[in-house]
Order: structure tokens, then C-alpha cells, then sequence
């Protein structure tokens, strides 16, 4: 294994300046600092960190003075060599200019005009504002998979909530149909001014069809009070309800109008109700019903 020297018994460490460059790709800022070093000629950049932020399968081994790996697809194969002086991109092996390759402890730095020979890109290093755009000449793994994350969301995005098409399943209204029943029964016992009373509560809501529509029934009675509600209709998804009128749904009986903020309040009452509204409408602004 071949010894590199570092960067500062190769020069003297007065030449060099160092630089923490902020990585923009296009109006993309892909880091906010990297080091490099400036040589008044050059400005070298570390390869395995550049690598790594522009998705390139390319690693460096310091230590070792060497870096491998591929660019963009597996074909294109890299290596270097900092002992031998040499780089084989391809299968095809250039010389290396070693005064424009140095290893450090934490990477390989190198010329950014070598960068440019080796990777599909573009380097544009200003120094005043310590800031390096990248010009990618070929689409980088990082950019196509931004393409492919976009694309797919622009196809699952229409802007509003869309439910999911399910084929409709006739179920036709019976004169009688075997109801559902929920019914709850409570009793408890209050002292008021030494008398103990008791006092029991009874709720029944049932639903179920009945005279060919859709029926629904609140029954509650107390020691004190009883309550009674009723609600019956009719629900047609195609709007196929009250001949001309192709309404989706009418219900009469107990009804409860809508509550809506700072326009109406919700009131119950007995009336009519007829509506369009299509059943599988969401309730709330960009909220799914489930």
C-alpha cells in the first residue's frame, strides 16, 4: 500500500486557503458547507463528498490514496490512484497530474478542472461569495429521482379529495325489514332534602326499513320526561328520486338543519327535506368521510 503524503507536507500550508463552499445545484442549495482549499490556480474540491452530494456512486479511500466506483450507471466505471499517478474511467486509464490530487485524513482532494474532465458536470467556484454551482450535463441520479417523485405526484393530484370507485350494489327497500336496535337502560337514586328518589332512564334507537324507505326512531323515556323522534326517506346515488326533481335523498319527519360557522345555526325540528348532494360527498373542506 502506498503512502500519500498530506496536503500540507506537499506544500507549504502559506499557499493554500481554506474554503467552506456552500453546493447549489440550479436554485437548489444540496449543502450548506463543504471544504476545499485554494491554491490560487486551482480550487480542490474533496471527491468523495462531492460525490456522495451529487448521488454518485464514487468513493474515496484517503488512507489508501485511491477512490472507485461508478457514474450514473455501472458501465461507467472510476477509479484513481494517487501512488500510481494514474485514473481509469471506463476501462480507459489517463495520467494523473499529482500537484492537482492531494489526500487528506478526511478525503481526496481534487482540482475542480479534473472534476470537470471526470464527471458530467460543470463547476462554477466563486470565491468572494465561497459558493460552488454545479451544471449537470446529463441528468444526475439525484435529478431523476426528483423527476420520478414529481411526476407522481402530479398524477395523484387533481387538487381536491377523490374517493376511491367502487361498483354499486342494488339493495332494493323492504316493506319490513328486521330492525337494528341499540338500547340503553340506566337507574339511579338521588337524595334531595332527605327524600331518596330514584330515577330511571330508558333509549331506544332503532333503524331499520319499513313501508319501503329507510327509517330511523329515538325513543327515550324518564321518571320525569319522555322523548320521541322519527325519520324517514329515501337514498339514490344516480338521482333518480322524486321524478323531475332527480334527487339523491329526501327525508321528512325529525330533521336537524346544517351548522354552519358564522353562517346559520343548526336547528331541529319537524319539516321536508330534499337534496342533490351526492352521498359520497366529503362533510368537511379537503376531508375524506369514512
Amino acid at each position: 500500500m502506498s503512502v500519500v503524503p498530506p496536503l500540507w507536507a506537499a506544500q507549504p500550508q502559506s499557499l493554500f486557503s481554506l474554503m467552506l463552499l456552500e453546493v447549489r445545484l440550479g436554485t437548489e442549495v444540496l449543502a450548506e458547507a463543504i471544504p476545499a482549499y485554494d491554491t490560487g490556480d486551482h480550487v480542490l474540491v474533496p471527491l468523495g463528498e462531492l460525490s456522495r452530494i451529487l448521488t454518485l456512486a464514487v468513493q474515496a479511500r484517503p488512507a489508501e490514496g485511491v477512490a472507485s466506483g461508478y457514474i450514473i450507471d455501472r458501465d461507467r466505471t472510476f477509479s484513481l490512484s494517487i501512488g500510481d499517478a494514474r485514473v481509469t474511467l471506463s476501462g480507459k486509464t489517463l495520467a494523473l497530474d499529482s500537484s492537482l490530487v492531494v489526500a487528506e485524513p478526511d478525503d481526496i482532494y481534487v482540482a475542480e478542472t479534473l472534476i470537470e474532465q471526470w464527471f458530467p458536470v460543470e463547476l462554477d467556484i466563486r470565491r468572494f461569495s465561497q459558493v460552488l454551482s454545479v451544471t449537470a450535463l446529463e441528468e444526475l441520479p439525484l435529478q431523476a429521482r426528483a423527476r420520478r417523485q414529481s411526476g407522481a405526484a402530479v398524477a395523484g393530484h387533481t387538487g381536491r379529495y377523490e374517493a376511491p370507485m367502487y361498483n354499486l350494489h342494488a339493495s332494493p327497500y323492504g316493506v319490513v325489514d328486521a330492525p337494528f336496535i341499540d338500547q340503553t337502560l340506566a337507574t339511579g337514586i338521588r337524595s334531595s332534602d332527605g327524600n331518596r328518589v330514584a330515577d330511571t332512564r330508558y333509549t331506544a334507537f332503532v333503524t331499520g326499513d319499513l313501508l319501503g324507505l329507510e327509517s330511523s326512531f329515538y325513543i327515550a323515556e324518564g321518571t320525569r320526561d319522555s322523548e320521541f323522534r322519527g325519520t324517514m326517506g329515501r337514498t339514490h346515488p344516480g338521482g333518480e328520486l322524486l321524478g323531475p326533481l332527480k334527487a339523491r335523498s329526501y327525508r321528512f319527519g325529525s330533521l336537524v338543519s346544517p351548522n354552519v360557522e358564522n353562517l346559520t345555526s343548526g336547528r331541529s325540528g319537524e319539516g321536508v327535506l330534499i337534496s342533490n348532494r351526492a352521498p359520497d360527498s366529503t362533510c368537511q373542506f379537503r376531508q375524506p368521510d369514512v
